[in-house]
């Protein structure tokens, strides 16, 4: 039965953050060519439809194996965003964390550190929320259903998730794997 709730909860949270009104002014397009340019190649017509996506949408998932550019995607995502608004990366491991910094040159964190840990419980919950616009979670695959709550219940409506993860990661350590549920 608590799993159950958790899993619903998850539900009842994503539905409200997909169908929350916001007003952000994007321009894929132009994030698009700032990304291609400073990259040094262009995207595919797959990558650039995943940016457009968050126009329409604001929880977003993006899955693919390894070296099918999804760090690519962030990348472009985070060009459409970081002038105008605050994002938060964030992932399951310090590693993973370090990782998206290297390859993004943005601030990344563990969700840990995101939700203000202290070793009893977080700062970000569903009483006092995160001040960021966008929220990007890699390795989205590997976080528990009960961790996966905890995030997205300190997330506002109106502000955009983005899930990236790879379906041939390692599984959550703890029960229900939200992401490849979604």
């Amino acid at each position: 039965k608590r799993y159950y709730d958790i899993e619903e909860k998850i539900f009842k949270k994503i539905n409200s953050l997909q169908n929350a009104y916001n007003d952000y002014c994007m321009m894929p397009k132009e994030a698009i060519a700032k990304t291609e340019n400073r990259l040094g190649f262009s995207l595919t017509n797959e990558q650039k439809e995943a940016i457009y996506s968050l126009i329409d949408n604001n929880v977003v998932i993006i899955t693919a194996n390894a070296g099918g550019g999804k760090t690519t995607v962030v990348n472009g995502i985070i060009d459409m965003f970081k002038f105008k608004y605050s994002i938060a990366l964030c992932s399951l491991s310090a590693k993973a964390a370090q990782r998206m910094i290297e390859v993004t040159g943005f601030e990344a964190q563990t969700i840990h550190r995101l939700l203000g840990y202290n070793g009893i419980n977080f700062k970000y919950n569903k009483t006092n929320l995160l001040p960021y616009n966008v929220i990007i979670l890699d390795e989205a695959s590997m976080v528990n259903a009960k961790l996966f709550l905890d995030l997205i219940s300190s997330i506002p409506e109106g502000s955009k998730l983005v899930l990236v993860f790879d379906d041939a990661q390692l599984p959550p350590i703890g029960v229900g794997n939200a992401a490849t549920d979604l």
